[in-house]
C-alpha cells in the first residue's frame, strides 16, 4: 500500500522506519494473521475482528473497558495492556 502511494520509497526504508517506531513506542505489531503482521498506534488496549478467509481487519470497541483485570494481578502480573482478537468470517465472506 505504501509503495502505491509513495513509489520512490524503498522497502528497506519502510521496514527500518517501522522498526524505529516500534522501538520508541509509537506503534506495535499485532499478529492477527498467519502470513504477516499488522501495525497500529500503540494504546493500552486494542481489539480487532479478523476474517479468516479474506483477512479483513476491523477494530472493535474494548469489550472489557473499565473492567478490572484482576486475574493476572492476583498472580503478581503487572498488566500494561491487553489485546483481544476475534477470528471468524466477515459478512462479505459469509455471503459467498
Amino acid at each position: 500500500m505504501v509503495k502505491r502511494t509513495f513509489p520512490p520509497i524503498s522497502l528497506s526504508t519502510m521496514y527500518k522506519t517501522i522498526e524505529r517506531f516500534i522501538e520508541v513506542g509509537l506503534i506495535e505489531s499485532i499478529a492477527v494473521m498467519a502470513n504477516g503482521a499488522r501495525y497500529h498506534v500503540k494504546s493500552e488496549s486494542h481489539h480487532q475482528m479478523v476474517c479468516v478467509k479474506c483477512q479483513a481487519v476491523q477494530d472493535i470497541a474494548d469489550p472489557i473497558k473499565g473492567a478490572e483485570l484482576s486475574l493476572p494481578q492476583k498472580h503478581g502480573f503487572d498488566v500494561l495492556g491487553h489485546v483481544i482478537i476475534v477470528r471468524g468470517y466477515c459478512p462479505k465472506c459469509l455471503e459467498k
